[in-house]
């Protein structure tokens, strides 16, 4: 659940209704439109399920911040000016959720078995994070591993930062150049 909202200390809202809210929140869409969407995007990472989509529909409309149209048997639905307020609060609490996320997530690392530290150090794309990685890698003096081992897991890291780096210096150098 992510805290938002001016209150959010009492306010909670799960990651499937702020992508709900997020869908919706450039103009109407009917319910399999937002459903669609969402599977898609997460690339069956997220097998969502209708019997659970609809049904946090149903509770949005009751809490409020959604409401639904019903146009030649479709509804449509759209975010009510409480719904909209949800969103306009949620980068004040982005950060906060994601510095919680990557403290939990450097948390399980630093508490797994050395065997399973080995084969996360072993297997870079099993870290979501450069910085989860390089968390992870700190810990090399500590993995009972062969040095020539070490040394091409720095090396894949330093390529991997070299990349997301060149990338950021593309970026910013289209940034730079528009009128």
């Amino acid at each position: 659940m992510i805290n938002i909202g001016p209150f959010h200390q009492r306010k909670k809202i799960s990651p499937l209704r702020l992508l709900v809210l997020l869908q919706l929140f450039e103009g109407p869409k009917y319910g399999y439109e937002i459903f669609k969407n969402i599977k898609e995007a997460f690339e069956g990472k997220w097998n969502l399920k209708t019997g659970t989509f609809y049904p946090t529909l149903i509770t949005m409309k009751k809490d409020g911040v959604i409401q639904s149209k019903n146009t030649d048997g479709t509804d449509y639905y759209s975010l009510t000016d409480s719904g909209r307020a949800v969103i306009e609060t949620f980068p004040t609490r982005f950060t906060t959720e994601r510095n919680f996320l990557f403290t939990y997530l450097r948390t399980i690392l630093s508490w797994l078995p050395e065997h399973l530290k080995r084969w996360m150090v072993s297997n870079p794309d099993s870290i979501i994070t450069n910085e989860l990685y390089l968390s992870l890698v700190s810990e090399l003096y500590s993995i009972p591993l062969e040095k020539s081992k070490k040394l091409h897991i720095l090396d894949e890291l330093i390529k991997r930062l070299e990349f997301n780096l060149a990338t950021l210096r593309k970026i910013y150098t289209k940034i730079e150049e528009e009128k």
